[in-house]
């Protein structure tokens, strides 16, 4: 086996990114980074770390982007992939990845040492199930919900367990998002009560995420309604399928996705190990 890594995306051979492709639901966090990094979106002190065989075939791919959880894309060479990054002495704060692939990246002498481990969900929707209307109104965020959607993205990191950035590098991404049309926002009555994005690119669909509703606002559908209008915005936009992540431990999440059709594809698991 043949370990590298890349700290320049353009360095990195695309037959990479041939071999994410035909799992894309697998493996549609590594391709929508990759995606957005061919783009020119820049990502600060990554790492792209490939394991290729004897006949020089990939058979592994991880990302590391601090302070995210070093991601493991779907493979058979995880062994090399955990030896040449524990030779290149390579710290990560977390590993994320599906259930299998991250119990055989963390062998049975680092399972004592596990701080934290988080249950996610994979879900996928290629047909929307009929949902019950609030009667609010359905529209793309404004440069005016900036600042309201930034705290949110704080709240929901916070609430999500998930690293985050400081307030300056959130109000820079969350401008590109609102100018690249990819939130969405749920009006009532004047006010904004909810919000969803458009996630990751992937090879004929979509991933969506930051679904988020303050507080004061819950228990009323808004979640639903406006993951369910968004999800047939990019199905009526040529995409194929939706795809998204839930935290198993929230049975409301769950059961608001599955009512409008997303069906389970797998578990994932977030791993926080004392050896990080």
């Amino acid at each position: 086996m043949y370990f590298s890594i890349f700290r320049d995306v353009t360095a990195m051979p695309r037959d990479v990114d041939a071999f994410l492709r035909p799992d894309p639901l697998i493996n549609n966090v590594p391709l929508g980074l990759l995606e957005r990094m061919r783009r020119g979106i820049n990502f600060k002190d990554y790492c792209l770390f490939v394991v290729r065989d004897e006949a020089h075939q990939v058979v592994q791919y991880a990302h590391l982007l601090p302070p995210n959880p070093l991601c493991l894309a779907a493979g058979n060479g995880i062994e090399a992939l955990k030896h040449g990054i524990q030779t290149a002495g390579i710290s990560y704060p977390r590993v994320q990845g599906r259930k299998e692939l991250v119990e055989a990246f963390l062998d049975s002498g680092m399972k004592d040492h596990r701080v934290h481990v988080e249950r996610q969900g994979l879900y996928k929707l290629t047909r929307l199930l009929p949902h019950r209307p609030t009667g609010a109104s359905f529209e793309h965020a404004s440069p005016a919900d900036l600042e309201m959607l930034v705290d949110w993205a704080i709240a929901f990191r916070n609430e999500c367990n998930l690293p985050g950035a400081d307030r300056t590098e959130s109000v820079v991404h969350i401008k590109e998002r609102i100018d690249a049309g990819d939130i969405f926002v749920l009006r009532y009555e004047g006010a904004v009560v909810s919000t969803v994005s458009a996630g990751r690119v992937l090879p004929k669909g979509r991933s969506i995420g930051f679904v988020y509703t303050p507080h004061e606002h819950r228990r009323k559908g808004y979640a639903e309604e406006l993951t369910a209008r968004v999800t047939a915005f990019l199905l009526q936009n040529g995409n194929e399928y939706c795809c998204l992540f839930t935290q198993l431990d929230n049975k409301t999440s769950n059961r608001i996705y599955q009512n409008i059709g997303y069906e389970w594809v797998c578990e994932f698991l977030s791993v926080t190990t004392a050896e990080s």
